[in-house]
Formats: structure tokens, C-alpha cells, sequence
């Protein structure tokens, strides 16, 4: 291959290729000589928020008085007025009615909710001191297994360790045999209580 082959610039049908496009940079390039430009779009975007600002405190006005509609406004001036002070109108008496009854309402689920905490704290309470004495039984039933297997078993003389002799298989048969039949007799013993 030489030289005028390599610098050939058309594909394998013999078209001519398009020029070589340059990559641009995603980030935009900011042009000392035209800052109208990119001025020009920011100024236009905090227009537009500000306009979008504006459209939604009008609507949030609107729904907020559509919302009250004289209602909460007489509620929390009934709850401000002391409960001893003459009732100055139906409306007004009404209203202190109503926020009587809900403060009973609360005071009431209030003492419900504490009633249940402290049902809840005592069964707690209960099922911990059930679990300390379980693992205290257990403990003692343990210990006392230990005692009574250590009473009861005995190695053959034919097992001891310092016999050169020992037949292992058989030693480790005659305790598994012991074993099964010290843990029968305590079964047993433990159901005749």
C-alpha cells in the first residue's frame, strides 16, 4: 500500500467520504466577544420563574380562602375566649361545645393510649420474668444432670488411659451404651415428679 492509497478519502464503493466532523465539548462555551447571548437566557429564565411564582400564589390564595370559608376562623377564636366567659351568640357557644367535646375526645385517647402502654410495659414485664425463670430451671435441670452423670458413670478398668492396650472402639461403645441408658432413667425420673 502506498502513500496515495492511504490518504484516499473515499469508502470501498469509491464515493467520496464527508469531511472529518469535529467533537464539541457537552459543557457550553461561553464567548467573551457575545455575552448578549447567554445573558439574554438567563434574564429570560428568571422572568419566567418569577412569573410561574407569581401564577402559583394567586392559586394557593384562592384555595386557602375557598378552604375556610369563616369555619376555622370562628373555631380558634372560640378556643382563644376563656370557657367561663358568657356566651355571646349560638354560633359562639357551639363552637366552645365543640372544642370541649374534642378536648374530652383527646383527653379520653390519651388515657386509652396510656392504658395500653402500660398493658403493654407489664406484659413485657411478665414474658422477661417468665424467660429469667425458664433459663433458671433449665440451669438447675442441667447442673443436676452433671451431678447424677458424674455419679453414675464409671469407666471399665479396661478403658483406662494409662493401659497400652485399649481398645477404643469398644470403651467408646460401652460409654454410649451408659450414656442412653443414664438418659432414660432421667427421663423417667423427671416424669414421675
Amino acid at each position: 500500500m502506498d502513500d496515495s492509497e492511504r490518504h484516499d478519502q473515499s469508502d470501498w464503493r469509491g464515493r467520496q467520504r464527508a469531511a472529518v466532523v469535529e467533537r464539541r465539548s457537552p459543557w457550553p462555551q461561553f464567548d467573551t466577544s457575545e455575552p448578549t447571548s447567554w445573558m439574554l437566557n438567563l434574564a429570560l429564565l428568571v422572568v419566567l420563574c418569577v412569573v410561574v411564582m407569581a401564577i402559583a400564589t394567586a392559586v394557593l390564595r384562592q384555595w386557602r380562602a375557598s378552604q375556610t370559608d369563616g369555619v376555622t376562623t370562628t373555631a380558634i377564636a372560640s378556643a382563644t375566649t376563656p370557657l367561663s366567659a358568657p356566651p355571646v351568640n349560638g354560633e359562639r357557644s357551639a363552637a366552645r361545645l365543640d372544642f370541649v367535646a374534642a378536648q374530652e375526645l383527646e383527653k379520653e385517647a390519651r388515657a386509652k393510649a396510656q392504658a395500653i402502654a402500660d398493658e403493654r410495659r407489664a406484659a413485657a414485664i411478665r414474658a422477661r420474668e417468665a424467660e429469667e425463670q425458664a433459663a433458671a430451671q433449665a440451669s438447675a435441670l442441667s447442673a443436676r444432670w452433671e451431678r447424677e452423670w458424674q455419679a453414675y458413670y464409671r469407666k471399665p478398668p479396661q478403658c483406662e488411659g494409662t493401659r497400652p492396650d485399649i481398645d477404643s472402639v469398644g470403651c467408646a461403645n460401652d460409654y454410649i451404651r451408659a450414656r442412653r441408658a443414664f438418659d432414660e432413667q432421667f427421663s423417667a425420673s423427671l416424669r414421675r415428679r
